[in-house]
């Protein structure tokens, strides 16, 4: 038997009132995926912990079988074991993201006009990662860049609990003030903000930035503060051997820390050539994990639609189909791993649909899957889901 789990991260939503109620997920036009849909033992799951905060991070442990409230805690240092990136084990990795702030003389009383600046180039970042290197870097903390673009700091023998670092959102619109680093070892953090804004002030990147009407890149902001992890193999878990291909970092990171072989995929790469790349490795592994985040990134309900439109012909149908060409019985989990509801502009904590395909049985599934199927077979948490896909009843 050979199983293939697909995430599409963030496809499901909330019900649309000007589009008749429908979701993105419901409105598509879907054939591949509701043809297994109608064939499969299906329901819903809930990933995420309730009141867990990091919802995304919560779900990728989840997805794969491993209860979150026991692996997850900060999101950086998957992401940098994801981008290949070594943390030695005593240190700590914080995502270090870069906001954008208001002129106020004093540092704590600028407000963010913007938390996530994304038109960054990756030579604008490589620029500014050496200028705080230069000016900032010494024998305590360190500023890294990955070869997609990802900025991190590292901070030799840190604190994994140093106090309250905040997620940059949480600050928007906002006096940063109230968000800044508190806690009794976080101080060393706060600094490093406030002075990175000064590096940044009269930076080359930004001269040309606002010339072009770009906003001003004016602070670094740490947040998601974790050290190297050690999980049990997935392997030595559930008996089979694991592998992974994701466009999210932080997926490939969990996988990692999970013992599996682990392969990226662009998010503008050819859907069918992911998952050709998917099928593949099941040729020398009993499970592969599939996780595609570009759902998640979707900014309007039609967007989102024609996403998971585009996938379900150029992945799902030519994931069903190469492996029916390999010749063993197969199984197929789909899910949507957590939920990205456009309204909310962020993951929620609700509940999301999964269907278990299976070659050698032909349930009597739902005819269309999307937020709308049967509650019948739920499961409290991602690791239960998990057992049921790789059993053999």
């Amino acid at each position: 038997m050979k199983y293939l789990a697909v995430i599409l991260s963030g496809m499901s939503d909330r019900p649309f009132r000007a589009y008749d109620d429908e979701t993105p997920l419901s409105a598509a036009f879907k054939p591949n995926i509701d043809m297994l849909s109608s064939r499969s033992f299906s329901g819903f799951v809930q990933n995420i912990p309730a009141s867990f905060a990091n919802v995304c991070d919560a779900a990728a442990w989840s997805v794969i079988g491993y209860p979150p409230t026991k692996y997850c805690s900060g999101r950086a240092a998957a992401c940098v074991c994801g981008n290949g990136i070594r943390l030695k084990k005593d240190d700590a990795a914080m995502m270090c993201g870069f906001v954008s702030l208001t002129d106020d003389e004093e540092y704590e009383n600028r407000s963010m006009t913007d938390y996530d600046i994304s038109d960054i180039t990756l030579e604008e970042k490589k620029g500014i990662m050496t200028s705080l290197n230069d000016a900032l870097a010494n024998d305590v903390f360190s500023f890294k860049i990955s070869k997609s673009g990802e900025t991190f700091v590292f901070w030799d023998k840190g604190e994994e609990y140093p106090g309250k670092l905040y997620f940059p959102k949480k600050a928007f619109n906002k006096p940063i003030g109230e968000y800044l680093p508190d806690g009794q070892f976080a101080f060393p953090l706060y600094e490093l903000m406030k002075k990175s804004a000064d590096v940044l002030k009269d930076h080359p990147v930004n001269i040309k930035r606002l010339k072009e009407g770009k906003n001003k890149i004016s602070s670094i902001w740490l947040w998601g503060i974790s050290k190297k992890l050690t999980a049990e193999s997935f392997e030595s878990v559930y008996g089979l051997k694991a592998a992974a291909v994701s466009s999210d970092s932080y997926f490939r990171g969990t996988a990692k820390f999970a013992g599996m072989s682990v392969y990226g995929a662009s998010r503008f790469a050819r859907p069918e050539r992911t998952a050709e790349k998917a099928v593949k490795l099941l040729e020398d592994n009993d499970v592969v994990f599939l996780y595609i985040d570009t759902p998640e990134h979707a900014k309007s309900f039609d967007e989102k639609k024609k996403l998971i439109e585009k996938l379900d012909k150029k992945m799902v149908a030519v994931v069903y189909d190469k492996l029916n060409k390999l010749g063993t019985d197969n199984r197929i989990l789909l899910t949507s791993g957590h939920s990205v509801p456009l309204s909310a502009g962020v993951p929620t904590l609700e509940a999301v649909p999964y269907m278990i395909y299976d070659s050698r049985t032909a349930f009597k599934g739902a005819e269309h899957f999307d937020e709308n199927i049967s509650c019948e077979h739920f499961f409290a948490d991602g690791s239960e889901l998990m057992k049921k896909f790789l059993s053999q009843n």
